[in-house]
């Protein structure tokens, strides 16, 4: 997801999550993760940030 992340902001492209389980979101907000990508509870609030 990093790697994929660097490719597309260096495409000036965006990037982001939703409908992560929230097992999932564990990890993420222990790294610093959850900083990093912009994610949303749900597909239509990530596709009305666009």
């Amino acid at each position: 997801l990093v790697s994929l992340k660097r490719r597309v902001d260096a495409a000036k492209g965006k990037l982001k999550l939703c409908c992560i389980h929230p097992d999932l979101l564990v990890p993420f907000k222990l790294t610093g993760l959850d900083k990093v990508f912009e994610i949303h509870a749900e597909e239509q609030a990530a596709l009305n940030k666009y």
